[in-house]
């Protein structure tokens, strides 16, 4: 599945995606997801098994046509306070120090297989690390309006927003394409009963290839959950992360974003 820029055959991901700022100001974050970042129809290059890419049409036509998805990725980002309200986040490699795992809870809203509204809470495994700050999962929302973001819990929580600027998993604005494609060279599918298996390999960043495993339904059409395993590179450990996805049959409720005071003057 490719996000807007298609610099890989899947997705475009930095090595040392960066929150930065005052109130969680994104700066340049390029958070993608599998599920969730939006397909250019077939993935540029996409090559192998002709019946697995066959399939894969029947993939994107039922994915585009569900208002809605949510997502939990695991084993991508981890996040870090670094004091004055300030964040960071790293992607692609194991923790470095002061840096604590999360996982990513993403909702997606459609409708005639354009994107409306996607949300990520990104969820520390563990709200206090060794800086001495404590906080709680980071929400962001990108909306027609733009984007925008909070802390849940934690020192620093308000329920007002502030506005952003980046992307959210890969997405950098809204209308775009909703549903999902495989790419890179796709293998034979497999399955077992009703279950369909694909393993696909494209390139990754610093000379790394991606193998990834797709678990779809072959009654509807629609993945549940993906493995992706990279290999590794001279300074860039392999490393393994994971998503499941629920498809919504009716369309989910977009956050309300009200912003604080200090932003609307």
């Amino acid at each position: 599945m490719n996000s807007e820029s298609t610099g890989l055959q899947k997705r475009t991901i930095g090595p040392r995606s960066a929150i930065a700022g005052v109130a969680i100001t994104l700066a340049g974050v390029a958070l993608a997801v599998p599920w969730a970042t939006p397909l250019a129809a077939a993935a540029p290059g996409e090559s192998g098994d002709p019946a697995t890419i066959a399939f894969d049409h029947t993939l994107v036509a039922a994915t585009e046509a569900m208002p809605g998805e949510y997502m939990v990725q695991t084993g991508y980002y981890t996040l870090n306070e670094s004091g004055n309200g300030t964040w960071s986040a790293e992607s692609d490699a194991p923790p470095s120090k002061n840096y604590i795992p999360v996982s990513d809870h993403v909702t997606i809203a459609a409708r005639g297989g354009r994107v409306l509204w996607v949300s990520d809470v990104m969820v520390p495994l563990g709200f206090v690390i060794s800086t001495g700050g404590s906080w709680g999962p980071i929400e962001l929302v990108l909306t027609s309006r733009g984007l925008f973001s909070h802390i849940l819990s934690g020192s620093g929580a308000r329920s007002c927003w502030d506005h952003a600027h980046g992307s959210v998993i890969g997405y950098t604005r809204t209308g775009v394409p909703s549903g999902y494609s495989l790419g890179g060279r796709v293998s034979p599918m497999r399955r077992a009963g009703g279950t369909v298996y694909v393993k696909s390999t494209y390139p990754w960043w610093f000379k790394q290839t991606a193998t990834e495993v797709d678990t779809i339904s072959s009654a509807t059409r629609l993945p549940s959950a993906s493995v992706v395993h990279v290999s590794g590179a001279p300074g860039h450990p392999a490393f393994v992360f994971r998503q499941t996805v629920q498809w919504l049959k009716t369309p989910p409720v977009q956050p309300k974003v009200p912003l604080c005071a200090s932003v609307e003057r």
